[in-house]
C-alpha cells in the first residue's frame, strides 16, 4: 500500500476515534441523547449507535459510565445527604419510641439498639462513599456503634440510659459533622 494511502487510513481512524470520544463525552458528561449527539456532531444517529456499540464491545458501557458520573458529582452528594437526613429522622424517632416504651425489657431494648447502631453505621458509611464529607460523620457514628455494642455485651443494665444519652448526643454529632 502506498505511503499516502496508509497516512489517509491512519488519519481516518484517528478521526473516527476522536468522534467516538466526543460522542461518549456528550452522552456521559452532558447527558445528551443519541439523537442530540448526532445533530451536534453532524453525523447520523446510526453512526452514534455504531460508536456506542464499538465502545460496548471494548468494555466501555456508556449508560453505566453516565450513571457513575452522576453519582460522583454534587448531585450524588446531594442525594446521599437527603437520604441520610431521611434516615436520621426515622432513626431518631425509633430511639425516642424505644426510650419511652415501658413494655420492652432492657435486654430487648439493648438488642434493638445494637441493631439500630449497626444499621445506622452502614447507612452513614454508604452515604460517605457518595459524599466524602460525610466520612467524618461516619467515623463518629462508628465510635457510637462500638460503644453501643460494648454496652450491650458488658453493661446491659445501662441500656435505658444509653438510649436517652444517644438521642441527645446524636444531634450534637450531626450538628458538629453535618453540613458546614
Amino acid at each position: 500500500m502506498p505511503l499516502s494511502k496508509r497516512n489517509l487510513s491512519a488519519e481516518k481512524q484517528a478521526a473516527e476515534e476522536n468522534g467516538r470520544r466526543q460522542a461518549r463525552h456528550l452522552y456521559v458528561s452532558e447527558k445528551r441523547s443519541e439523537q442530540k449527539i448526532a445533530e451536534t456532531m453532524a453525523v447520523t444517529r446510526a453512526r452514534v449507535r455504531k460508536w456506542r456499540a464499538l465502545d460496548q464491545a471494548s468494555g466501555i458501557d456508556w449508560g453505566r459510565t453516565r450513571q457513575a458520573a452522576v453519582l460522583s458529582t454534587t448531585q450524588g452528594a446531594t442525594i446521599a445527604r437527603e437520604l441520610l437526613g431521611d434516615y436520621m429522622a426515622v432513626h431518631e424517632a425509633a430511639l425516642r419510641e424505644l426510650r419511652t416504651d415501658e413494655a420492652i425489657s432492657s435486654v430487648e431494648k439493648a438488642k434493638v439498639i445494637a441493631s439500630l447502631s449497626a444499621s445506622f453505621n452502614r447507612t452513614v458509611k454508604a452515604a460517605g462513599r457518595a459524599a466524602p464529607e460525610i466520612a467524618k460523620f461516619a467515623i463518629a457514628t462508628e465510635v457510637l456503634t462500638m460503644l453501643g455494642d460494648y454496652l450491650v455485651k458488658h453493661h446491659t443494665d445501662h441500656a435505658r440510659l444509653f438510649v436517652h444519652v444517644l438521642d441527645d448526643f446524636s444531634l450534637l454529632i450531626a450538628e458538629h459533622y453535618g453540613d458546614d
